[in-house]
């Protein structure tokens, strides 16, 4: 940086009065900023600083209008209060957010991978598919068991799938028989949060696609979801 501004300089690409004069703007700045007598935040408390009520609430409600809703075939969204939903969280999930404030709108009953032949033919069933993309460098890809048990329940049960990561996990997922499909993008606590909500009819959807996944999802796709703040029976 320095080094090629002097050569910059050196080589009269860049004048001097130039360079005071972005310098002043810089200064200028700063000083309306009240930069010149901040003071510098006390270690102790920058966490209570960073995550206090308001970032909370608005983190949370810039993961809400993220939410990409690809398909909701027969109106399976948004879920009815106090209807029978099934929630079986697959990959990194631990999901227990997610339930939870879901079941502030609705009865669930969370089943393990496991567990999923109890659930009753039929039945509509939240599949969570919670992938950490906390770093670019983290795969995206769903295991070949995850897929499998999507086409199992998606077979006889009407599910829901909720993408709680990058929408391009879904890139070589089969989502044919899958009657409804939410991208909630981050795998965390408030975006689960979020997520349920959206799904409860709690907020509305309003989310597009920032990539093309595959042929059948393209940049820009995606669904508006409007509903009253308590979706009715």
């Amino acid at each position: 940086g320095k080094r090629l501004i002097q050569q910059a300089v050196d080589k009269g690409e860049i004048s001097e009065d130039r360079i005071k004069e972005s310098v002043l703007k810089i200064l200028k700045t700063k000083y309306l900023l009240g930069l010149t007598k901040q003071k510098p935040m006390n270690p102790k408390n920058i966490n209570n600083e960073l995550n206090n009520e308001s970032h909370r609430l608005l983190t949370e409600k810039l993961y809400a209008n993220a939410a990409t809703l690809l398909k909701n075939e027969n109106s399976a969204l948004p879920l009815k209060k106090g209807e029978q939903i099934y929630y079986v969280g697959l990959e990194e999930a631990t999901g227990g957010t997610f339930a939870k404030t879901l079941g502030e709108y609705v009865s669930v009953i969370v089943k393990k991978p496991t567990e999923i032949a109890s659930i009753p033919t039929g039945s509509k069933v939240i599949v969570g598919f919670h992938k950490d993309n906390s770093t670019a460098y983290k795969p995206y890809k769903i295991s070949a068991q995850s897929k499998a048990i999507l086409n199992r329940l998606s077979a006889d049960r009407r599910v829901i799938l909720d993408v709680f990561g990058s929408p391009y996990a879904l890139r070589d997922v089969d989502i044919d028989n899958v009657a409804a499909v939410l991208v909630s993008y981050e795998n965390n606590d408030l975006s689960m949060i979020a997520s349920a909500k959206a799904l409860a009819g709690q907020t509305n959807i309003s989310g597009r696609l920032p990539v093309t996944v595959n042929q059948n999802l393209q940049a820009g796709a995606g669904m508006d979801l409007t509903t009253s703040k308590t979706a009715q029976p």
